[in-house]
């Protein structure tokens, strides 16, 4: 799911103070948002999941011709 492709939505950060604003805009635009996570200092890609988690081996998705 990471990797794959074929899913296309929109992926998006901002200020954490920002949150409701930004989901008040999308609602008045018909859309759903969801927090799926948060940027901090470091490196890498951490899934978290409840007290459970994963680092992420993460190099973007390669077209293939």
């Amino acid at each position: 799911a990471l990797k794959g492709g074929e899913d296309y939505q929109l992926v998006l950060t901002s200020p954490p103070e920002s949150r409701d604003n930004v989901i008040t805009i999308a609602s008045n635009l018909g859309q759903k948002i969801h927090c799926v996570g948060r940027i901090v200092d470091g490196s890498g890609v951490i899934l978290c999941q409840g007290d459970r988690r994963m680092d992420i081996s993460y190099g973007g998705y390669e077209h293939t011709f």
